[in-house]
C-alpha cells in the first residue's frame, strides 16, 4: 500500500496484476510459481526503471523492497561480472563481440534466477568470441 502511494501511477497500473498475484500467494509456502511471479516483478521494475525517470525516489525504495522479497522467496540472482567465464548452463548469449578474452562475459544485460537450486531463467549476456 505504501508503494502504491509513492509510485508513479502508470507504473502501478503496469505492476498491479503481478503484485496482486504475489500478495495472494504470499501466505503459502514459497513455490516455484510464486518465485516466477517474483522474477516477473523484478523484470517489470527493471524495465520501467530503464525507460522512466530514474531519479524518482520511488525506485530506490522499490529496489530495496524487491531485494528483500526475492531473498525471502529463496530466489538467487545470476548476475555475472565482466570477465567471468561464459557458462552455457547459466547464461544465454544475446550478443557476441570481438576484442576481449575468448568465452568471457562482456556484460550482463539481464539477470537470471535460481529457485531452490533450480534454474528459472538464464542471465542474458554479451560474450567475447
Amino acid at each position: 500500500a505504501d508503494l502504491e502511494r509513492e509510485a508513479p501511477p502508470d507504473l502501478i497500473s503496469m505492476l498491479r496484476p503481478t503484485l496482486r498475484a504475489l500478495q495472494a500467494d504470499w501466505e503459502q509456502r514459497p513455490s516455484k510459481q510464486l518465485a516466477l511471479l517474483g522474477v516477473e516483478l523484478v523484470e517489470l521494475c527493471e524495465e520501467v526503471r530503464r525507460s522512466a525517470d530514474l531519479s524518482h525516489p520511488f525506485f530506490d525504495n522499490l529496489e530495496s523492497r524487491l531485494q528483500q522479497v526475492t531473498s525471502e522467496l529463496g530466489l538467487e540472482a545470476i548476475w555475472p561480472n565482466p570477465g567471468e567465464a561464459y557458462r552455457a548452463a547459466d547464461h544465454l548469449i544475446l550478443q557476441t563481440l570481438r576484442g576481449g578474452a575468448r568465452d568471457s562475459v562482456e556484460r550482463c544485460l539481464k539477470r537470471g534466477f535460481r529457485f531452490q537450486g533450480q534454474l528459472l531463467k538464464k542471465a542474458e549476456v554479451s560474450v567475447f568470441l
